[in-house]
């Protein structure tokens, strides 16, 4: 589930014509999910995808998790 919530909070974030304040919440959401303690496993699934800015944000999240 969580891996379904980030991913949908990503796509949220690269869609065109988000108001400020759905891209906010996203953000902070997204923020939230990677510090937490499962954080590590979360960014090895998100980098399995076939989507780039999915992937980008695996990556992201491994180095805020480190």
């Amino acid at each position: 589930m969580q891996l379904t919530m980030a991913v949908t909070l990503i796509e949220t974030l690269y869609a065109p014509n988000q108001r400020s304040e759905t891209i906010l919440h996203a953000q902070q959401q997204l923020q939230k999910m990677q510090k937490q303690d499962d954080a590590d496993t979360l960014a090895h699934e998100l980098l399995q995808s076939g989507d780039v800015n999915v992937q980008f944000f695996g990556a992201l999240t491994y180095t805020v998790y480190i």
